[in-house]
C-alpha cells in the first residue's frame, strides 16, 4: 500500500468528515429506537456510549491513578484536537479543563434541522462517552458547566480532584 502525508488542514477535513458520518448515524439509529420504544431508547443509548467512552479511556494508557491534567491532556491528544477547536482552559494536577470552541455534531444535527431540545438530547447522550473516560478513574470528578447545544459560546469539560 503506497504511503500519503497528509497536511493537518487535510487530517482535520478527513476526521471532520468521519465525525459528521458518525453524527448522523447516531441520530438516524436513536430516532428508529424512540419509534420502536420510547421508553428504553434513551437509557439503552447511554449504556452503549457510556461503554464506548471506557473503551476510549483505556486506549488512553493513563495510569490508574491518573490526575486532571493527564486526564485532560490524554483528552486532548490527537486530531481530534483541532476537529473540535480544544483550547487548554486549565492545567494543573488538581483542576484542568478544555473548551471546546466547535462540535462537528452538532453541525450535523443543525443541518438536519433539528430542533433545539433535540439537539440538546442528543447531546447528552453523546456526552456519556465522555463520563464513560472519566469513569474509569473514580478519584476525579468531571462536570461541564458550559455546552455548545445550550447556547453557550463553547462545551467546557472540567476535571477535578476528588476531595
Amino acid at each position: 500500500m503506497p504511503s500519503t502525508t497528509y497536511s493537518l488542514e487535510e487530517m482535520t477535513q478527513i476526521l471532520d468528515h468521519a465525525i459528521e458520518d458518525r453524527a448522523e448515524w447516531f441520530w438516524r439509529l436513536y430516532t428508529a429506537f424512540k419509534e420502536v420504544n420510547p421508553e428504553k431508547a434513551r437509557e439503552a443509548c447511554e449504556k452503549v456510549i457510556l461503554e464506548f467512552g471506557q473503551r476510549k479511556g483505556r486506549k488512553m494508557n493513563l495510569p490508574a491513578d491518573a490526575n486532571a491534567q493527564q486526564f485532560i491532556e490524554g483528552v486532548a491528544n490527537g486530531p481530534a484536537f483541532y476537529s473540535f477547536d480544544m483550547v487548554y482552559d486549565k492545567l494543573s494536577p488538581d483542576d484542568s479543563g478544555l473548551k471546546f470552541y466547535a462540535c462537528p455534531f452538532l453541525e450535523v444535527f443543525e443541518k438536519l434541522g433539528l430542533s433545539k431540545d433535540e439537539q440538546w438530547e442528543l447531546c447528552q447522550i453523546a456526552n456519556c462517552g465522555d463520563f464513560g473516560m472519566a469513569s474509569l478513574f473514580p478519584h476525579l470528578q468531571m462536570e461541564f458547566p458550559e455546552y455548545l447545544s445550550r447556547g453557550d459560546s463553547c462545551c467546557h469539560m472540567r476535571v477535578t480532584a476528588k476531595k
